[in-house]
């Protein structure tokens, strides 16, 4: 194959994170998939790309992060149950032509 442009990206968590006891052994922010609350320390939440959760890393996957780790940090903060739940929603535009994409949701 020819290609004029090929950019590859590499999702990754910083190098900071990487060398930190919050992240797991691969380098990622070690935290439940459901709570985003660390699994290592009750104080510390994450979410998007530099977390070990199982699902794509898509802005629609951290946009739905957001709220649930929101809610969950005022449970935390407030010393109630930390209740909120990410489903692992995330999506992916798909270009299909000029002006049109589809919305790959999984």
């Amino acid at each position: 194959l020819t290609f004029r442009y090929l950019f590859s990206c590499i999702q990754s968590a910083p190098d900071f994170l990487k060398k930190s006891p919050i992240s797991d052994e691969n380098g990622w922010v070690d935290v439940d998939k459901y709570t985003l609350q660390s699994k290592r320390y009750d104080n510390v939440f994450a979410l998007g790309d530099c977390t070990n959760t199982p699902n794509s890393k898509t802005a629609a996957a951290i946009t739905k992060q957001c709220p649930i780790l929101v809610h969950n940090l005022i449970q935390e903060i407030n010393g109630q149950p930390v209740d909120g739940l990410y489903d692992g929603y995330a999506s992916c535009p798909l270009i299909i032509g000029r002006l049109k994409l589809l919305l790959l949701e999984f």
